[in-house]
């Protein structure tokens, strides 16, 4: 029997079932939005941050690109060709949306933690500290030789 002129024999096809990763929000396309287009090398996106030049319109730019880049995010990263196999792609969403709703949370706490500080400090500035030098207060300056 000759070896040579056989042809192999096929295996049947099995389907494993893929994570669904080209669904949900993608917490990294959102808050990294100009280094994820990169990433992803899709640079043509680029050119809708010229909106931001423009007043008025760069505020609906930007709101308007950050929302969809995390509903689409994950569809243009496997989309893309710059990831090996989707499980390089997975890993490189999981690491970028950990970051992101990192990032995301932490602003929103700072910006929490300003508010809180700057209504503690304005009430502190225009009740508490005019009591301290009010007119019926003698402070007397120190005796000068």
């Amino acid at each position: 029997m000759d070896t040579i002129n056989q042809t192999p024999s096929q295996a049947p096809l099995t389907t494993v079932a893929q994570p669904a990763i080209n669904s949900g929000w993608s917490w990294g396309a959102f808050m990294f939005d100009p280094a994820f287009i990169i990433a992803i090398r899709n640079y043509t996106f680029l050119f809708c941050y010229l909106l931001y030049l423009i007043p008025l319109v760069n505020i609906v730019a930007m709101i308007g690109i950050k929302i969809y880049l995390g509903i689409n995010g994950r569809r243009m990263a496997i989309a893309s060709k710059s990831f090996a196999s989707p499980d390089e792609a997975l890993g490189y969403m999981k690491g970028t949306d950990h970051a992101g709703r990192v990032l995301f949370f932490a602003t929103i706490i700072i910006m929490v933690l300003g508010i809180v500080f700057s209504v503690a400090l304005g009430t502190f500035f225009r009740h508490i500290l005019p009591m301290q030098f009010n007119s019926t207060s003698t402070y007397q300056l120190p005796a000068t030789q």
